[in-house]
């Protein structure tokens, strides 16, 4: 009766199942930490769920940036690009489509100009 309801609840359960072995296997990979098979291991937990590519990236960047600063000024921004809707992807495409440099003249005021436009077309 439960899949003639809703056929997609099966694929939704298996998903959770995937990326709860792919988080168990993360957390395993850190009995073989500062050796080889740490980055084997990561690698065979990212192929089972691709979310596992975010902690394990984050987790081999950590051993090469020793200070908070960047890191934080980096989420920060992202945070607040985030909390006004704005596409930091689509930035960074339309940055490179324009070959803008970044500079210290107000650069993100005409991104932002036309990204919003360019929003709010898709959106009408």
């Amino acid at each position: 009766m439960l899949f003639v309801i809703s056929p997609n609840f099966f694929l939704y359960g298996a998903n959770g199942i995937r990326s709860g072995l792919a988080a168990s296997i993360v957390l395993f990979s850190f009995r073989y930490y500062k050796s080889y098979k740490q980055y084997i291991v990561l690698a065979i937990a990212s192929l089972i769920h691709l979310s596992m590519i975010v902690p394990s990236v984050f987790f081999i960047a950590s051993k090469y940036i020793k200070t908070i600063t960047y890191p934080l000024l980096i989420w920060i921004v992202l945070l607040l690009f985030s909390l006004l809707g704005v596409n930091f992807l689509a930035v960074l495409e339309l940055a490179k489509q324009k070959e803008i440099v970044f500079n210290q003249d107000g650069l993100f005021g005409e991104i932002f100009v036309e990204t919003y436009k360019s929003l709010e077309e898709n959106l009408n």
